[in-house]
């Protein structure tokens, strides 16, 4: 490795470091070579004299001609340049990013730096389809987390939230707007299933208080010992409780185990048939949400009982 290499390295490296370990603004802007743009087009450097001499320790040493170190001079010379415009355009987007989000500059160089096609979009069309998606309803935290829904055309945005919108698919997240369009068809079904389930109820909470023939301060109790619960779609809901019902199990027996009803209609039928294999009927539906793991060491501790 040349010596200009090496010194090229251990300056890279060290640059990368500092950028990682401090947060400031002036960390991000002043170690640009972490940029795409940046670390693609131009060489990273501190000190263009410091460079240079080492070119030209290193010319000598080959046996190469002054006008050959006076080129590479020349030559980062005019890399600087490039870089210092570089500089000030991520710093226009910074400014720019860091106004229309409402945060700190900070977090808008981060930004940059994990989405790189905003460093060179036109932030006044970007603004615009900032300003669209979240008078849409959606959450600014998750725009941050997945700012690549920006690439799309404003007009294709409007379409697919007008879709969603259709559907009262809410919250609506950014997936929702750029996701394919046979994805987007099995979210619209899921929806529509989602609605005939429901109906005539008008929110899971008040479907399983009828379908379990709860109380509300049941309810309460049912949705605290698994949260989970009350975010399962009322498809879903209906699948399993129908199931379990003709299985013979009753509302209390579901009200003792709110899992059951978060695990998949397929692995809650396996089970139930491997037990009735065994000539086991369980007691309670707790069996049936334990582990792949734990479920198989039941099945082999149950075996020796039934010689």
């Amino acid at each position: 490795m040349s010596l200009f290499s090496s010194h090229f390295k251990l300056i890279s490296n060290d640059l990368f470091h500092v950028f990682k370990t401090l947060p400031s603004f002036k960390s991000y802007v002043n170690l640009l070579g972490k940029s795409s743009r940046v670390k693609k087009n131009t060489p990273l450097y501190t000190n263009t004299g410091n460079v240079h001499y080492l070119y030209c320790k290193e010319s000598k040493n080959k046996g190469l001609t002054e006008n050959f170190t006076n080129g590479k001079k020349q030559q980062l010379e005019e890399n600087r340049n490039g870089s210092e415009n570089v500089l000030k355009k991520f710093q226009e987007q910074v400014k720019s990013l860091s106004c229309m989000m409402k945060c700190n500059e900070t977090t808008a160089s981060a930004l940059l730096l994990k989405f790189p096609f905003l460093e060179t979009a036109n932030m006044d069309i970007i603004n615009s389809k900032v300003i669209t998606l979240l008078e849409s309803g959606i959450d600014k935290e998750e725009l941050m987390n997945d700012m690549w829904i920006l690439k799309y055309s404003l007009t294709k945005l409007k379409e697919r939230i007008q879709l969603v919108q259709q559907m009262n698919c809410y919250p609506i997240k950014p997936w929702h707007l750029r996701c394919s369009e046979a994805v987007f068809q099995r979210l619209s079904q899921n929806k529509e299933n989602n609605r005939l389930a429901l109906s005539p109820f008008q929110s899971v909470k008040d479907y399983i208080c009828k379908r379990l023939h709860l109380n509300e301060s049941q309810v309460h109790s049912f949705a605290k010992r698994h949260p989970p619960v009350m975010r399962v779609k009322v498809a879903k809901l209906k699948e399993v409780i129908d199931f379990l019902y003709s299985e013979g199990f009753t509302s209390q027996q579901i009200f003792n185990t709110p899992r059951i009803l978060c695990h998949s209609l397929k692995t809650i039928q396996e089970r139930l048939n491997i037990l009735k294999i065994n000539n086991y009927r369980p007691y309670t539906l707790f069996i049936l949400c334990k582990s792949k793991s734990k479920f198989d060491e039941f099945l082999r501790n149950m075996k020796p009982s039934e010689n």
